[in-house]
């Protein structure tokens, strides 16, 4: 089941209207990879901002603008919604950072992220504890591996 949190201020048609929504989204592991699908309807590429950040998060937010209204117009209904969106995921220590493609099609946007091979994923630093010896504390990055 599927749940769309949506948070909006002002009431009255003069005042602006701020409304902030999560993009619905599918997200799928494969052998090969993780398949991210992104609703995005009426939104060119342009207008999608997708980011990585070290601490493996994927960003995707992006602006659907309102219709601006003209003199003479009545609006019977507004239902599409409109204004900032924004998801992110924190990916497995098995995905490629480095290997993210994304595709706008028909109002879905498609991430794919390819899996890390088993040996260049990465663990958790280990870190030695400094002691008596007067030997100050090493970080080691590589001696760690991930099982998976």
């Amino acid at each position: 089941m599927r749940y769309l949190r949506r948070h909006s201020v002002g009431l009255d048609k003069d005042k602006p209207l701020i409304d902030f929504s999560y993009a619905r989204v599918d997200w799928k592991e494969t052998p090969d990879g993780h398949v991210i699908m992104v609703d995005v309807l009426g939104l060119k590429k342009d207008e999608i901002k997708i980011e990585v950040e070290g601490n493996r998060v994927l960003r995707v937010s992006g602006e659907r603008k309102r219709e601006k209204e003209k003199e003479g117009d009545h609006w019977h209904r507004v239902e599409r919604s409109y204004g900032k969106f924004w998801r992110q995921f924190k990916v497995p220590n098995n995905v490629d950072l480095d290997s993210v493609k994304a595709k706008l099609e028909n109002g879905v946007l498609t991430l794919t992220l390819n899996k890390l091979s088993p040996d260049r994923i990465k663990g958790p630093r280990v870190m030695s504890i400094e002691g008596n010896d007067e030997q100050p504390a090493k970080i080691n990055g590589n001696e760690a591996k991930q099982e998976l």
